[in-house]
């Protein structure tokens, strides 16, 4: 008698459905070595101590990277959207540019697809008041080792404080820089070439997520297997802990790591809080050597203090230690809410106004050309007059009533018998939004003056309207 097997169609299934997965490749480990790491500050900022995090101030991330065999140029240059270049090595410490990451660009939107060679993921949370950090370095002796001017990058994000929903993201690149040389004269022999610097570069981004809930970042890697390959770094948000387990799981080893770090459990925060803790670290870190000017930066992003930012971004380190000794001088005798952005945006402004009208004021101190062209661009024809901008400062009491003084004062330049400072007064109210109708500042006199007549009508208009 002979045995027949009867045919298992589930059976048959299953071994289908495994062969196809044992001939599907799957990406293999991501032959780098990525460690996560966290400290209180900002992306700007830099560590700046310790912090306490609540869980409701958490935003779940994931971080995924894989190494592609092409890259396709998909998106901006990554320098369009960089804000601020700060460099943690080097003879300047703020930059317009970087040079570690050129060929990095950035896309709202996930990349051709292509061939992967490998890719991970990995769980994290962004934090009001602190930053998680992950640190991405190609592992040494791999096989078809990738060519870059970085030895490490990281990626660096926060969540702005104050109950703010923003997130901060950075990209941190570190490695050897050679610093330009100037070509020899003619008949001169050529200067050596330079020793190459140990150079850090945070490149801050303007916005993030602005377009959607993940960014795509290409960053060029070629390899002699791959010779236009490169990473796909995309930084995804995710659920928060209260819904996704990981998230959770990241937030509590987050917290962890930053008490155990700077002692934050013996550390008294009384009622401080998101902004306000923040605030008041970076004002007490105004007086660290070399940690100034990210400090004051700090401070200003979202206080609504434009011009103390403009000057933390174009001032040279002497001249910025004179306005940061006053600043703290202020701060000593008068204090200010630290917890309060308005009250803090406008004692950075109102104190930035006082000390450069105070040098403008002053015969044996030198103006840099860069302080009176800031004054210029913020309070229009009334910065050739610094008594008087003082006076308009003194007398008022926020950021917008002063803003509708430098304004009222512009209007007034417009009947000036000065042609150019009509001209100045025109173009710098015109250039803030302010409607002028048909008035021309080079007309003749009575025409000026109809003009001017139909327009202190219409601007009492709006403000009775308002």
């Amino acid at each position: 008698m002979s045995l027949r097997l009867r045919p298992c169609p589930l059976l048959a299934t299953g071994l289908l459905a495994a062969l196809a997965a044992c001939a599907t490749p799957r990406p293999a480990p991501a032959p780098v070595a990525v460690s996560q790491g966290h400290f209180r500050g900002s992306v700007l900022t830099g560590p700046l101590g310790g912090v306490e995090v609540e869980e409701g101030e958490a935003q779940g991330l994931i971080l995924r990277l894989s190494r592609r065999e092409e890259l396709v140029p998909e998106g901006d240059p990554l320098a369009a959207s960089v804000d601020l270049v700060v460099l943690d090595g080097g003879d300047l410490p703020l930059r317009s540019r970087a040079q570690l990451s050129r060929g990095v660009r950035r896309a709202a939107t996930a990349p051709a697809t292509t061939a992967e060679r490998w890719a991970d993921e990995w769980t994290g949370v962004a934090l009001a008041g602190a930053t998680t950090v992950w640190w991405v370095e190609p592992l040494p002796d791999v096989e078809d080792a990738p060519r870059v001017s970085w030895e490490r990058f990281a990626v660096e994000l926060s969540r702005s404080a104050g109950g703010s929903a923003r997130i901060e993201l950075a990209l941190t690149f570190t490695g050897d820089v050679v610093p330009p040389t100037e070509p020899p004269f003619p008949g001169e022999e050529p200067l050596p070439a330079p020793a190459p610097e140990r150079r850090t570069e945070r490149l801050v981004l303007a916005e993030a997520f602005t377009e959607g809930e993940a960014e795509y970042f290409f960053l060029p890697a070629p390899s002699p297997k791959a010779p236009g390959g490169g990473y796909v770094l995309e930084v995804r948000l995710a659920p928060g802990p209260d819904e996704d387990p990981a998230v959770a799981a990241a937030l509590e080893a987050a917290r962890a790591r930053l008490m155990v770090a700077t002692d934050v459990a013996e550390e008294p925060r009384g009622d401080e809080d998101g902004f306000g803790f923040g605030s008041k670290r970076a004002l007490e870190t105004l007086a660290v050597a070399g940690r100034g000017r990210t400090a004051l930066l700090y401070l200003t992003r979202g206080t609504g203090a434009s011009l103390t930012e403009q000057v933390g971004l174009l001032v040279d380190d002497p001249v910025l230690a004179d306005g940061l000794d006053v600043l703290q001088e202020r701060l000593a005798n008068e204090g200010v809410a630290v917890d309060d952005v308005e009250a803090l945006g406008w004692f950075l402004e109102e104190s930035t106004l006082l000390w450069i009208t105070a040098r403008m004021l002053d015969p044996e101190c030198e103006v840099p050309v860069e302080l009176s062209s800031l004054l210029m661009r913020h309070a229009g024809e009334l910065a050739r007059y610094p008594d008087m901008v003082r006076e308009v400062v003194t007398a008022s009491a926020s950021l917008d009533g002063l803003r509708e003084r430098i304004e009222a004062e512009n209007r007034i330049f417009l009947e000036d018998g000065d042609p150019a400072a009509r001209v100045r007064a025109f173009d710098w109210l015109r250039g803030h939004g302010v409607e002028l109708g048909d008035y021309d500042p080079l007309a003749p006199r009575i025409e000026r003056r109809e003009a001017l007549a139909r327009l202190e009508e219409a601007w009492e208009e709006s403000e009775a309207d308002r």
